[in-house]
């Protein structure tokens, strides 16, 4: 996926939902899966940490190359924005699944960082479920919402 670096950390943030408990900030949301939106966007939906009380779904404009995955699992919000900080202009982020670990590789004009990115850590410290349930349950409860914001119950 290409990607402009400000796009990315724009997503990021949004998703992560930084709020001020005590004057200390806290995410909402530890880590995303990025996915192709299918009409030249990259998405993220997702819960936030409790589970209950806010679902939210982004996008911002990426190229997705055909041979691309059309998911990126991205288990450290915070650190991947700290990655983003050293680049400018577009990247390349690519889910590298080939090794024993699974990565997530950015790629600048100069530079290029892997972080572990495996979908079976953890959503939240507190939470047995993996990123990926978290993401399948936020999919779920995001379809419940039509288009005009509405909410269906069971």
């Amino acid at each position: 996926m290409i990607i402009g670096s400000a796009h990315l950390a724009e997503l990021l943030n949004l998703t992560a939902r930084p709020q001020f408990v005590n004057g200390k900030p806290h995410q909402q949301v530890i880590g995303c899966i990025l996915r192709d939106g299918g009409d030249g966007t990259v998405t993220t939906t997702s819960l936030v940490r409790d589970g209950k009380t806010s679902i939210s779904h982004f996008k911002r404009p990426a190229i997705f190359e055909q041979d691309d995955e059309e998911t990126m699992v991205v288990p450290d919000i915070e650190r991947l924005l700290g990655v983003l900080s050293a680049y400018n202009g577009e990247v390349n982020i690519k889910q590298d699944n080939s090794g024993a670990t699974a990565k997530l590789r950015v790629k600048g004009s100069r530079r290029q960082t892997s972080l572990v990115a495996e979908s079976g850590a953890l959503a939240f410290p507190h939470t047995s479920e993996t990123i990926g349930d978290w993401e399948a349950k936020s999919l779920q409860l995001a379809e419940q919402i039509n288009p005009g914001g509405n909410y269906t119950l069971r």
